[in-house]
């Protein structure tokens, strides 16, 4: 009897007598491992003639030859939804920010703080760049007022529902500015004082000192002015703004 064998893919040849039976198997770098059964008794003596088979190689397709080949329904654009198409399942892209500096404040606590840059309490403070995005402060100067974005560093939680400091009703995170947010991220307009190097410094700091920034934009009326502003729930709390402080009701906790 003969038999070939395949390492991956081999093929063996065992011979016994002038009977032969040819049978596929796989070599698993010590022992080789026959597919089906062999028809022997226990001890007989054979000899194997191996056969090795490369694994046929076809030629490569290109990534949307393969896309075609899966018969997908793709849109005109394929980064479009790439990951849907191609594992049958959507990702989230993950986004990572860099901080281009840090907010200097007299707040050093969630509690006993302004809510707002308007607000009675809010104080003096500094926006600091770090030195890589200096050059960016370029012509800043001519402009009296900036959105400063930034990021809730002492903010773990996130809620979808939350009672804001204006209120005693739960709102939707999405209807208040409340820090506790899927995306920790803050906006306050404030009024620049003056530029020194790569400091800002700025009135009415309503930030919680040792903030980080992620970004400045300056302030523009002529983008911004608009007609008929509705502003929902918060027309209950107007007056309120400027006398209302912070709490612990949105304070780092470790759960």
């Amino acid at each position: 009897m003969t038999k070939q064998v395949k390492e991956a893919h081999g093929i063996y040849t065992v011979k016994r007598d002038t009977m032969l039976q040819t049978v596929e198997a796989i070599f698993d770098g010590k022992v080789l491992r026959t597919k089906d059964p062999l028809t022997l008794k226990p001890n007989t003596r054979v000899r194997i003639t191996i056969e090795a088979i490369r694994p046929k190689r076809g030629k490569s397709k290109s990534f949307l030859e393969t896309a075609r080949s899966l018969k997908i329904r793709e849109p005109r654009d394929l980064s479009e939804n790439l990951d849907e198409y191609l594992y049958g399942s959507k990702s989230f892209m993950e986004v990572i920010y860099k901080p281009i500096g840090v907010i200097h404040s007299p707040f050093h606590s969630l509690e006993e703080m302004p809510i707002q840059p308007t607000s009675d309490i809010s104080a003096p403070g500094s926006v600091e760049i770090y030195p890589e995005y200096s050059d960016g402060l370029k012509d800043l100067e001519g402009f009296s007022h900036i959105y400063l974005l930034y990021h809730f560093h002492k903010i773990s939680q996130s809620k979808l529902l939350v009672t804001p400091f204006l209120d005693r009703e739960p709102r939707g995170i999405f209807s208040t500015r409340a820090p506790s947010r899927p995306n920790p991220i803050g906006l306050s307009l404030i009024k620049i004082v003056r530029i020194e190097n790569n400091l800002i410094h700025v009135a009415q700091v309503d930030v919680l000192d040792g903030t980080p920034v992620l970004d400045i934009k300056p302030y523009v009326p002529e983008f911004e002015f608009l007609h008929d502003v509705r502003i929902g729930w918060i027309e209950k709390a107007k007056g309120q703004i400027s006398t209302r402080e912070s709490d612990a009701r949105f304070k780092q906790t470790t759960s």
